[in-house]
């Protein structure tokens, strides 16, 4: 029979590991990577049937930035984002497994926790469960350790009560009408929330993602709604929420009135895992 390793905190009990369970530890760590240029999806023809996918038609050249963070070895990998980005899909590759991020740049830090593995370093405590034999906690990695879950604040103040339009998709939050950087993307709109939660960097894995539409005629988009969708970051002192122009999303023209406004905001809010970054090595892999 394996035997069994329980830790707590020697101040309030707070329980650190149990080698009975199996735990998390940081895979890799290092910032997101451009991975590709994705396209938008545009109605060949304001008179044909949006729900029919013929009628739709890549725009060119691809403009969507796309970052990632790639693993040779992952079971089930769970990244904590320091800065921008929401989780848009994965790509397998040879083995490689890149997770993509939509709304990101190069200077999101990204931090990926897998399921404990016996590999790396001989020395150290290693655990297992007989039944069955699979290993629950190598000291080797550094372990997971959620300090808060924090829910999405309530969506924006509606413009007028008989209209779903919203100026920002936060409560309390404001936008940011980056346009289309020169041209070299597509028109970029942001919506963010700002959530104190305790000193120190913080980074923050969303537990799902809402999608929703918003129209950023003032940013340059001239009157088109777009896709978007939600991610979260940790930042230094708190957790960011985020409504983003959505991974290869639809673009219809509606309008310019409202300008900025944000809708169809699904009532259901998800939560950020919060973690600290103080002691996690960077970059890691």
């Amino acid at each position: 029979m394996a035997g069994k390793f329980v830790a707590y905190r020697d101040v309030g009990g707070e329980l650190i590991f149990d080698t009975e369970l199996i735990s998390y530890g940081l895979r890799k760590s290092g910032y997101l990577s451009f991975i590709e240029n994705w396209s938008q999806k545009f109605l060949r023809s304001a008179q044909l049937d949006p729900n029919n996918g013929a009628n739709w038609v890549d725009s060119a050249p691809p403009k969507e930035p796309i970052y990632g963070i790639s693993l040779s070895k992952w079971s089930s990998p769970l990244v904590f984002l320091v800065g921008d980005g929401s989780p848009c899909g994965e790509m397998l590759v040879g083995g490689v497994k890149t997770l993509l991020f939509v709304g990101a740049s190069a200077s999101t830090k990204a931090y990926v926790f897998d399921l404990m593995s016996d590999d790396g370093p001989i020395t150290g405590l290693k655990c297992f469960r007989d039944n069955p034999w699979e290993l629950t906690f190598n000291s080797g990695q550094p372990p997971l350790n959620i300090i808060a879950s924090i829910e999405a604040p309530a969506p924006g103040v509606l413009v007028h009560p008989s209209f779903d339009y919203r100026y920002t998709a936060y409560q309390g939050g404001y936008n940011s009408m980056i346009g289309t950087n020169g041209g070299t993307t597509y028109y970029q709109m942001k919506s963010y929330v700002d959530v104190p939660v305790q000193a120190g960097e913080l980074a923050a894995a969303i537990t799902f993602t809402r999608s929703a539409a918003c129209n950023g005629s003032n940013s340059g988009a001239g009157g088109f709604e777009f896709g978007s969708q939600e991610g979260c970051g940790g930042y230094v002192g708190g957790v960011r929420f985020m409504f983003t122009v959505a991974a290869a999303t639809t673009s219809s023209v509606v309008g310019s009135f409202p300008y900025n406004y944000w809708r169809a905001i699904p009532d259901l809010r998800p939560r950020a895992l919060v973690i600290r970054t103080a002691g996690l090595p960077f970059p890691f892999n």
